[in-house]
């Protein structure tokens, strides 16, 4: 006796799990995309801030080097830092007290500009004379990307009249 049985089955994936697969790996890749772009967007930050702090580094070591009186880079140019020996006080080149001792000028009125050898990067200075003591003298190195990048980097450190 034989029985005629009919199995019924069937194999392989239907279209809609074939869809939902391709959407899952659809979202999956463009996730990494995303991130790959955060990625590179981060890394030209961190490499603009970083040149940014290597020219601010050479040039406050170059300053440093300098000796004391010797270079007018290394001056209070516009007598914005200097004290008033007579009430011991901070005075702008007009004579009155503003309190910033001239440290955070910004261009024009910085004591000192330059542009870096590449052209990206200006590069300025200020300087108080006798801050924060007689015979001392405060340097503040500033750099900022002239490419549109809007941080700023600054070194401040002193030097003394040996």
């Amino acid at each position: 006796m034989e029985k005629n049985i009919k199995l019924n089955h069937k194999s392989g994936f239907t279209l809609i799990e074939v869809l939902i697969a391709v959407v899952v790996l659809t979202i999956g890749i463009l996730s990494v995309n995303v991130m790959q772009l955060s990625s590179i967007k981060g890394n030209h930050t961190a490499r603009i801030l970083t040149d940014g702090v290597n020219w601010a580094s050479f040039r406050l070591e170059q300053m440093l080097t300098m000796p004391y009186d010797s270079d007018s880079n290394g001056t209070d140019d516009d007598g914005d830092g200097n004290i008033d020996e007579a009430d011991e006080q901070f005075v702008d080149g007009g004579g009155t007290n503003n309190g910033s001792i001239g440290l955070n000028d910004s261009p024009p009125n910085t004591d000192g500009i330059l542009l870096s050898p590449d052209g990206n990067y200006s590069i300025y200075w200020n300087v108080a004379s006798n801050y924060p003591e007689n015979g001392m003298k405060t340097i503040k190195v500033f750099v900022q990307n002239n490419n549109g990048a809007t941080k700023t980097v600054s070194f401040t450190d002193c030097k003394t009249n040996l």
